[in-house]
């Protein structure tokens, strides 16, 4: 197992809270989003065009 080795364990904590970030930020615009429908149309092209 990673977690015996003791160099192993701060990747894998950065890796596990990373992980988290990322499901924890997708789940909350996953809900938030389709409560603001009404969002201005530039706003949505112009967060399109930066990425």
């Amino acid at each position: 197992m990673y977690f015996l080795d003791r160099s192993a364990l701060p990747v894998v904590t950065i890796a596990t809270l990373a992980g988290i970030v990322n499901i924890s930020l997708f789940l909350f615009f996953s809900f938030i989003e389709p409560l603001r429908p009404l969002r201005p149309l530039w706003l949505v092209q112009k967060n399109l065009m930066h990425k």
